[in-house]
């Protein structure tokens, strides 16, 4: 960020004449009479940085706390002096100000996994500088994901969908999360053959002895998305598990 120095034609004609000898008849025309800057600085002032140096440039810098801060650019001028260059007329100082705002989003979840239908909550940490909105990037998908106030609705499809958190206050910060939807798409008792085509389907298989070699009745499911046993849902009633 820098100042940027500008300056007008102040007088375009002027003439002197001398009432004594102190000056010279003097007589010119479109003349630009411009202050002379005699030192200039700046100053960041902000919760998590403070800096000043000379010059009218600031070097990027990286805040670490949220919060707003204040840079301010100060300059010391002086007139010239009308009856030559060589002795300055005392100016004065003077100072422009500019605010900035530094806000931060974090969410804590990389992903997280929940069953259709049911609804997905994301933890903020070291966020600041102002409340964020939610948002689902969508897949184009039916029954897909959908906001409600802070959390996540899944929807009645099953897939993986981008969750964002964006800044109210800087719509450029943000952060993101990824939310997969799990859902059973099917169970069949291993072996055994369906009858009919009634839904729900129905399996006969005969008793087995108690001390048969393999007396348990093995029931498959078919997840949507295919996923690791230790990342499908855990939190399905017992009656569905």
């Amino acid at each position: 960020m820098a100042w940027e120095e500008r300056c007008s034609t102040v007088i375009t004609q002027w003439r002197w004449a001398p009432p004594s000898t102190n000056c010279p008849t003097t007589s010119t025309t479109n003349y630009s009479w411009c202050p002379d800057w005699v030192t200039n600085w700046w100053v960041v002032s902000h919760p998590g940085y403070s800096a000043s140096d000379r010059g009218t440039y600031v070097p990027r810098f990286q805040p670490t706390n949220c919060g707003t801060g204040t840079i301010t650019f100060y300059g010391v001028w002086t007139n010239n002096h009308p009856c030559g260059d060589t002795n300055a007329v005392l100016g004065g100082t003077t100072s422009i100000s500019k605010n900035f705002t530094v806000v931060n989003v974090d969410i804590a979840e990389d992903e997280k996994t929940v069953c259709a239908c049911e609804t997905a909550n994301f933890t903020l940490t070291n966020s600041c500088g102002g409340a964020v909105t939610w948002e689902v990037v969508p897949n184009g998908l039916p029954g897909e994901p959908y906001v409600s106030g802070n959390s996540i609705i899944a929807g009645t499809n099953c897939g993986s969908w981008l969750v964002l958190a964006r800044s109210t206050v800087n719509s450029n910060c943000l952060d993101y999360a990824w939310l997969h939807v799990f859902t059973v798409a099917g169970l069949a008792p291993e072996g055994l053959t369906r009858q009919g085509t009634n839904e729900p389907p129905t399996y006969i298989t005969c008793p087995r002895a108690t001390n048969a070699v393999d007396r348990w009745l093995r029931v498959m499911a078919t997840s949507c998305p295919g996923v690791w046993e230790a990342a499908s849902c855990t939190n399905l009633p017992p009656s569905r598990r």
